[in-house]
């Protein structure tokens, strides 16, 4: 098994850990990655997340190579960017905006695409600043456990829409998430979930 944390802070005093199969695949990042062309992913999570495994067996899989950029070192990721074929960024909704302004206001090569992860636990940021790069967008439960993922024809559209992943089940009347796996539990999001419509693929639209 492997442990993932419970929290996105790790001062959160009620920190746990949270178990998951040590064969876990991340599926939707590596569709993600895998429809996007990515031939070099610069990964700018927290380490603290644990997620550099299941990112590093996502590209392989998808046929990109990894690059783990440390989050203060903005100028060196900026320069990754520009001279080694690195064209898509796996981070947080938060590290999305300020790394992108920074691109901005330095007149730096932006990547192709993003894969973002937003926390449950903060709002949505819209990431209409991103221009023409493409976009993924997960919201995680746990950093390493997304409860909400975006399929192909929601990336496209570049808004909040998205697939309950599978392995919940959501209780309206609670707002809360029954996950199954290693360690049954049931988890209350901070926030309501609303069916819009069939996707094209076929599964439920849920917006936040």
């Amino acid at each position: 098994m492997r442990l993932m944390p419970t929290s996105f802070d790790p001062n959160d005093p009620d920190l746990r850990s949270y178990l998951i199969p040590i064969d876990w695949k991340w599926t939707s990042c590596e569709d993600a990655l895998r429809h996007a062309g990515a031939i070099g992913v610069m990964m700018r999570l927290p380490l603290f997340w644990q997620l550099e495994v299941p990112l590093r067996d996502a590209c392989v899989a998808a046929g990109a190579f990894i690059f783990v950029s440390d989050r203060n070192n903005v100028p060196l990721a900026a320069e990754a960017l520009r001279s080694a074929e690195i064209d898509c960024v796996v981070t947080d909704a938060s590290d999305t905006l300020a790394f992108s302004g920074f691109l901005r206001e330095k007149h730096r090569e932006q990547p192709d695409s993003w894969f973002v992860i937003h926390p449950a636990n903060a709002p949505l940021i819209s990431l209409d600043r991103l221009g023409d790069a493409s976009g993924a967008q997960e919201v995680h439960l746990f950093p390493g456990l997304p409860v909400l993922e975006q399929c192909h024809a929601l990336r496209s559209l570049k808004g909040a829409s998205f697939h309950l992943c599978e392995g919940f089940e959501y209780v309206a009347e609670s707002q809360t998430v029954a996950i199954e796996g290693a360690r049954p539990m049931r988890v209350r999001l901070p926030f309501a979930l609303h069916e819009d419509r069939t996707c094209v693929c076929g599964r439920a639209v849920v917006s936040v």
